[in-house]
């Protein structure tokens, strides 16, 4: 995740170098899975069922042009397509970038909890 974070805000204007960084950090939220499957599994379908209204909202706004931080861009992309606004503004952060975040977070937090409230062996008194 931050290797993903380095390489995308280092990119500069380098639209390869950029991509290479979003998908370092979904490639991050595949790696927090491995280590305790079922809620890597289920944080990253969280993710993708979080982002995805996103996703569309940002595209209504974008198309609309509505005005809001749903449509806000860089201002080397004021006057791009709408499809290249939406890839790179939109589309490569909410799919890429937060998917990562929130599957990498969540296994931190996974980890730390699940100690505190691991169930404790049930005694059987002796007969």
């Amino acid at each position: 995740m931050v290797l993903g974070g380095f390489v995308l805000f280092k990119s500069g204007n380098s639209a390869a170098l950029a991509i290479l960084g979003f998908v370092l950090a979904l490639v991050a939220a595949f790696i927090a899975r491995t280590g305790w499957r079922s809620l890597g599994s289920t944080l990253i379908a969280y993710a993708f069922a979080a982002r995805i209204p996103v996703l569309i909202v940002m595209f209504f706004a974008m198309s609309a042009g509505w005005g809001t931080h749903c449509d806000a861009v860089e201002a080397r992309f004021a006057t791009a397509p709408l499809w290249t606004k939406f890839f790179y503004e939109a589309f490569l952060p909410q799919m890429m970038v937060w998917i990562g975040y929130t599957a990498v977070v969540g296994s931190l937090c996974g980890e730390i909890v699940a100690p505190i409230f691991a169930r404790k062996p049930v005694v059987q008194p002796a007969t």
